[in-house]
């Protein structure tokens, strides 16, 4: 709660002390079953406010831990570092190997396939998604086969995959904005259009449900029309989200503020710059974005990379 706090208004300090007292704090003293959870939000918060000095040793400790060695929540901290930090897809995958050489996890073979899938190797991703097929819920079985398949650019076939899980509690809530934007992937920005305006209608166009009135306006757009300026502005006065703040500005013509906020956050975690590229209402920066990764891939860190000054 005090990292979210932290992170929404943009500073390290909370009542004139710093966010890493309270965290290192809350991690010397966690009980054993709060390991994982403590020294997962004190990464996040390295990673967040930029501290490689406090991320290193971190790390570099925590890598020596016995307990933590078949730990499936460390693997993937350190999966999200090689990725985020230090900007090594394939060692991001090497990590998640090594784990499962020597535990079979299911929370670590989910990670492993999305980051095939970030990889765009689908073909991958196929293998561990039909080992898991029985031993996980079958509506986050037929969502990873929707996210294969739209990675094989099938996209009706991954709307049709949504459209078939059983549990319909809340589906629109849960997934208007995932097959509005896979319909606008595959350049059907009406049907993208009636989908979210028969949703926000319904909840009279409130500024919290940024992915649903984005794909609506930008479907619009799209469409030939125009998107409605005072929405999007709403959206991005509400949203805590600075790469949603970075899609705002795209969609209101502030190219050079969505490229600041998008060269931002890449900068913090890299797996943004590729989020990005998926993104259609991107196409028009695709060229920049594009220029960030390899930038930022020239700087490809590694651990001992980090400073400790």
């Amino acid at each position: 709660m005090l990292l979210r706090y932290c992170r929404k208004f943009k500073t390290p300090e909370y009542k004139q002390k710093s966010l890493f007292e309270y965290l290192q704090q809350a991690y010397a003293n966690h009980f054993p079953r709060d390991y994982e959870a403590h020294l997962e939000t004190l990464v996040d918060a390295c990673i967040e406010f930029d501290a490689p000095r406090l991320l290193r040793p971190l790390l570099e400790e925590a890598r020596k831990n016995e307990y933590l060695k078949n730990e499936p929540e460390f693997a993937i901290i350190m999966m999200n570092v090689f990725y985020d930090v230090f900007r090594d897809l394939p060692g991001a995958i090497s990590q998640g190997h090594q784990f499962l050489s020597r535990n079979r996890k299911t929370s670590v073979e989910l990670k492993l396939l999305k980051l095939y899938l970030m990889k765009k190797t689908p073909e991958k991703a196929r293998e561990l998604h039909n080992k898991l097929k029985g031993a996980i819920d079958v509506g986050d079985w037929l969502r990873m086969e929707a996210d294969i398949l739209e990675c094989e650019g099938k996209y009706q076939d991954a709307i049709d995959a949504i459209e078939s899980i059983p549990d319909r509690r809340d589906f629109a809530e849960r997934f208007t904005t995932e097959l509005s934007f896979l319909e606008l992937k595959m350049n059907a920005p009406d049907k993208a259009l009636i989908r979210c305006k028969t949703f926000l209608e319904e909840r009279s166009f409130a500024p919290c449900l940024s992915g649903q009135i984005i794909n609506y306006e930008y479907a619009k757009q799209m469409d030939g029309g125009k998107i409605a300026k005072d929405r999007i502005s709403s959206v991005a006065d509400v949203t805590d989200d600075e790469m949603i703040k970075g899609v705002c500005h795209s969609m209101l013509g502030q190219d050079n503020q969505a490229i600041k906020v998008i060269k931002a956050e890449g900068e913090k975690r890299f797996s943004q710059i590729d989020g990005c590229l998926r993104w259609p209402v991107f196409s028009r920066q695709s060229k920049e974005i594009s220029a960030i990764r390899d930038e930022l891939l020239k700087a490809k860190r590694s651990l001992s990379d980090l400073s400790v000054s």
